[in-house]
């Protein structure tokens, strides 16, 4: 039998809970590196465009996150480039991207990406 404390919750549900918190850290963390990746790699081709504005289009739970609001203004201040957040749904994500409305895409649907 499963011990309880006095809000009824188990231990196991603690740790689900826990679990999940940890995998969305990780999530995070890897978005982070990506979005830093794409955009130092897509910047270090275009010697001599400073100034330039560059398009991401990006899910709107990105978006909405305010992880943006922290990471563009370092990236601007660092690089002198503009990048336009455009949030919509991953499929418009994608769709921009392949007609060449976006630069960069960041999605969240692996089975979509790799089509």
């Amino acid at each position: 039998m499963r011990e309880s404390n006095r809000n009824g919750i188990n231990r196991d549900q603690k740790a689900g809970k826990v679990e999940i918190r940890y995998s969305t850290l990780i999530t995070v963390l890897f978005i982070i590196a990506l979005i830093a990746a794409t955009l130092f790699s897509g910047v270090s081709c275009k010697a001599g465009s400073k100034g330039m504005t560059i398009i991401l289009a990006t899910t709107t739970s990105t978006y909405d996150s305010g992880l943006l609001e922290e990471l563009l203004p370092v990236f601007k201040e660092e690089f002198d480039y503009n990048v336009k957040p455009r949030a919509v749904g991953t499929g418009e994500a994608i769709v921009m991207g392949q007609r060449g409305e976006a630069d960069i895409i960041l999605v969240h649907s692996r089975e979509s990406e790799d089509e």
